[in-house]
């Protein structure tokens, strides 16, 4: 904070900081767009590479809810691409707006929205994954008793 020369008599007079210089604001702006990009690769790397590692065979449902996370997440990572770009435009033409002209606004806006939800989706396919019943855990218990010439067989079958 600066201040100024104290008025006679008077306290000092506190001086607002200026606000960031247009080129500080389309950095900053720049390093969330991109940051959401890396995030949105590295979540579908990852879950490409280990889906398949929660449950062995995932249900169908869980599937599709993981291909459209993946396809969501895909469309996030375009609209950053569109972003930066409506961002370097906006810095070449020096437009009054800055970061906060219409068409960054919106593609970075469109690519938050669709980071957020193919997140969800991404952890509700991993949570439906998860919580899966094993495909084979039909167990079988067989009890024999044989008691002088009667002989008991016991059958038990847990189909989970």
């Amino acid at each position: 904070m600066v201040i100024q020369q104290p008025p006679a008599g008077g306290p000092p007079a506190p001086v607002a900081p200026a606000p960031p210089d247009a080129k500080t604001q389309f950095e900053f702006a720049r390093s969330v767009v991109q940051q959401i990009i890396t995030l949105a690769t590295g979540v579908i790397a990852v879950t490409v590479t280990f889906f398949d590692k929660f449950d062995k065979d995932p249900s169908p449902f869980a599937e599709i809810v993981m291909t459209w996370s993946w396809i969501i997440l895909a469309a996030a990572i375009l609209f950053g691409v569109l972003a930066m770009m409506a961002l370097t435009g906006s810095l070449s033409k020096a437009t009054p707006n800055g970061v906060y002209g219409a068409s960054v606004t919106l593609f970075s806006g469109v690519q938050i929205l669709l980071f957020v939800v193919g997140l969800g989706l991404t952890v509700w396919a991993s949570g439906l994954a998860l919580g899966a019943p094993e495909s084979n855990c039909n167990t079988k218990s067989e009890t024999v008793t044989t008691v002088g010439d009667t002989k008991t067989t016991t059958t038990i079958t847990d189909s989970c």
